[in-house]
C-alpha cells in the first residue's frame, strides 16, 4: 500500500516538471524590439509568473509609457496576455512562444488595430 502511494506521488511530480520548466522560462526583464510605423521601437516587459499564469509591467523606452500585463497564461513554451490601458480597458493582446532566453512576439494593438511582430531577449542578471 505504502508503495503504491509513494509510486503515485512520485508520478505526480514527475508530470508536474514540464509546466513548472516552462513557467519559469518568461521570469525576469525582456528587451523586445519592434517596428510601429516605420519606426523601431523598444520595450521592457517583466513577468511575475505564478505556476501557468503570470502579471507584470510593459514599460516603452521611448515615451517611459508604463502599462500593466494581466491575464497571462502560459502552456508549454506558448504563453498569452493582454497589455492595460490606463482606464483598464485592453490596449493590447500579445502572444508568442520561448525558448530558452529568446522570445518571438505576435502583437495586436487593438486602439490602432495594427498587429507587428517582435522578438525579445532576457535582460542579463533577471
Amino acid at each position: 500500500m505504502f508503495r503504491n502511494l509513494t509510486l503515485f506521488v512520485m508520478t505526480l511530480c514527475l508530470s508536474a516538471l514540464p509546466q513548472l520548466a516552462a513557467s519559469t522560462n518568461l521570469v525576469g526583464t525582456w528587451e523586445a524590439q519592434g517596428s510601429h510605423e516605420g519606426k523601431m521601437q523598444t520595450w521592457l516587459m517583466t513577468f511575475d509568473v505564478r505556476g501557468d499564469t503570470f502579471v507584470g509591467t510593459w514599460r516603452s523606452v521611448e515615451n517611459e509609457n508604463v502599462r500593466e500585463i494581466k491575464e497571462g497564461k502560459i502552456v508549454g513554451n506558448e504563453f498569452s496576455f493582454k497589455v492595460l490601458k490606463k482606464d483598464g480597458t485592453t490596449a493590447m493582446t500579445c502572444k508568442g512562444t520561448v525558448a530558452g532566453d529568446k522570445m518571438k512576439l505576435s502583437i495586436d494593438n487593438l486602439s490602432e488595430g495594427d498587429h507587428r511582430q517582435a522578438t525579445a531577449v532576457r535582460k542579463a542578471g533577471s
